[in-house]
């Protein structure tokens, strides 16, 4: 199957650095990029069409193949039904660009696209978007809480780490704040845990190894992110807790508002309606 990348752009620097990290999913024979501005008016499509025109040309003089678009309407809703309708394999995009961080659980434009995607998405916040240049995948981190929902992201972590020669880092944090006698109950915990992170490393054909800990799950994968040294953390936004949570303080939220690298996150669900039809600026062009 062919990546390709839907790269939402909006004329910020954080934006714009979010292109390095997509770079590093364009290694793939015939992966593709569409670049897309999502513009309130139609006036204000003339100055997004010359930035994201200079941004495409200088992609494809890297031998990248890049096309670009810029529409009308309202960002996040564009930015899913384009990703339908072209197919895309991914969406790649920051948590904020002109908005702030802390619009992220109040509406962001990120949020929403994250609640909503068909695909997984790629998603920085500004502590990961520090710099602009492509880097390495070395070490992707994977939490997993048991559920398959939470092992939906495995297929993708494992394809990129194939891509990258890169190492799989299988996570399970057991929490037992709410065990009246957590003593009792953590060896059973603890044995299931190991029990079906072997599973998991049975079924893949890349280097993988698996860590159990204890504690609160956005704390323990923040603390993995920085001993494991991840490149990555591939992980699914709702596993037992269920999708609503995202509002709730769900650990993808957590993890995402803190962590020093990018997400790779899918919701687990494909959107299946389409929003209304919105005036094109500009069709794809090469």
């Amino acid at each position: 199957m062919t990546t390709k990348i839907l790269l939402p752009l909006d004329g910020s620097k954080l934006a714009e650095r979010m292109t390095g990290h997509a770079r590093r999913f364009l290694h793939a024979p015939g992966a593709q990029v569409l670049l897309l501005h999502v513009v309130p008016t139609a006036q204000a499509a003339e100055d997004a069409w010359i930035e994201l025109e200079a941004m495409r040309d200088r992609l494809q003089a890297t031998g990248i193949d890049a096309t670009a678009r810029v529409v009308v309407g309202e960002p996040a809703a564009r930015i899913v039904e384009i990703a339908q309708e072209i197919d895309a394999t991914l969406i790649a995009l920051s948590t904020h660009g002109r908005s702030g961080v802390a619009r992220l659980a109040r509406g962001s434009v990120a949020e929403e696209v994250l609640r909503n995607s068909p695909v997984p998405v790629l998603v920085a916040n500004p502590f990961a978007l520090k710099e602009n240049e492509e880097l390495p995948i070395r070490t992707i981190l994977v939490p997993l809480d048991g559920s398959k929902r939470s092992a939906e992201i495995l297929a993708m972590a494992e394809e990129v780490a194939r891509l990258h020669g890169a190492e799989l880092v299988l996570l399970h944090v057991t929490d037992l704040s709410w065990c009246h006698y957590p003593d009792v109950a953590r060896p059973h915990e603890l044995a299931m845990a190991r029990d079906f992170l072997k599973r998991d490393l049975e079924r893949l054909s890349v280097r993988a190894r698996s860590i159990v800990v204890e504690g609160s799950a956005p704390e323990k994968i923040i603390e993995a992110i920085a001993s494991e040294k991840a490149d990555l953390v591939a992980l699914a936004t709702h596993g037992r807790s269920g999708l609503a949570r995202w509002y709730f303080g769900s650990v993808a939220e957590a993890v995402l508002r803190r962590a020093a690298c990018p997400l790779l996150v899918s919701n687990g669900e494909r959107c299946v309606e389409r929003t209304g039809a919105n005036l094109e600026i500009e069709a794809a062009a090469s």
